[in-house]
């Protein structure tokens, strides 16, 4: 998205389209691809690969006669982003997407005595979110009384490994699933998105019900965000045999038991009026500074 500030365009990097048409990165919709050059053998073996031909070309046209200023919603978003644009800009600044501020004080224990360990899947069942492996996850501990799987999201796929609870996040009830967390008192959230998150509203959302977040490791922005705001509250693992291996072996319990898991509350920003109204702000003290001086 552009938006132009006097004669200065505003490029907003909330996904990848910058970088490639398949905006998450994934190559063929199934593996993260970290978008190579154009005309690379992997970009020739992907569906998207023959109109990144002509899209990176129109990308680099716009950036070199506007040098835009590029807004991101991390830090992280902006890194991996001037590893692989590789474009012209002005300037480049964070503005999350919403703000979270976490309790300072951890919350009554959710778990009763005894009882399973609620895991969820927060959001979509899309491949790119990592749902088919908390499917997985599910089906190896079908049995296992330890826990219980639950998708907390807006459509379901029935299945008798896991319980789905509808929940819907609308312009008017942006905190229902920080409210489904807290209703059904979901310990664990496994954010084991396969693409690069640029933000990842659900793990702030899985942080403010107060869940433990079990994070893959390289879903870029969800460990930091977990390393931000409640490092105690989650731990991050590199790949699917060491989090099979986490509730094998029943680690994540003593993990979660451990934790000083905490509630929180996420509230959304002003995006691109809060970057301009703080623009705005800076160049008034600039102003006064000078005139001061």
């Amino acid at each position: 998205m552009t938006l132009a500030v006097g004669s200065r365009p505003i490029a907003w990097v909330h996904d990848f389209f910058t970088l490639c048409p398949a905006i998450a990165l994934m190559r063929n919709d199934v593996k993260f691809c970290g978008a190579p050059s154009a005309g690379s053998a992997a970009c020739n073996v992907c569906v998207f690969g023959l109109d990144r031909q002509s899209h990176v070309p129109r990308i680099q046209a716009f950036f070199e006669a506007t040098h835009p200023i590029v807004l991101a919603p991390s830090a992280v978003a902006v890194n991996f982003w001037l590893r692989r644009a590789k474009l012209p800009y002005k300037d480049t600044t964070v503005v999350p997407i919403a703000h979270l501020t976490m309790a300072k004080q951890g919350r009554p224990p959710a778990r009763l005595a005894n009882s399973p360990l609620r895991v969820a899947h927060l959001g979509a069942s899309n491949m790119h979110k990592g749902w088919h492996v908390f499917e997985e996850l599910a089906v190896r501990h079908a049995k296992d009384s330890r826990y219980e799987f639950y998708h907390l999201g807006i459509e379901g796929i029935p299945s008798s490994k896991y319980r789905h609870v509808t929940v819907r996040v609308t312009r008017d009830q942006r905190s229902a699933m920080i409210e489904a967390i807290v209703r059904d008192r979901i310990d664990v959230a496994l954010c084991w998105s396969l693409c690069q998150e640029t933000f990842s509203f659900t793990v702030h959302e899985a942080l403010a019900g107060g869940a433990f977040v079990i994070a893959r490791r390289a879903a870029g922005n969800v460990w930091p965000a977990v390393e931000a705001h409640a490092p105690e509250q989650g731990c991050a693992v590199e790949d699917a045999t060491e989090l099979f291996q986490l509730f094998e072996s029943g680690e994540i319990l003593s993990r979660v038991a451990q934790a000083q898991c905490c509630q929180g509350t996420l509230q959304p920003s002003g995006n691109t009026a809060e970057f301009l109204l703080q623009r705005h702000a800076n160049a008034v003290v600039d102003a006064n500074f000078e005139v001061a001086g």
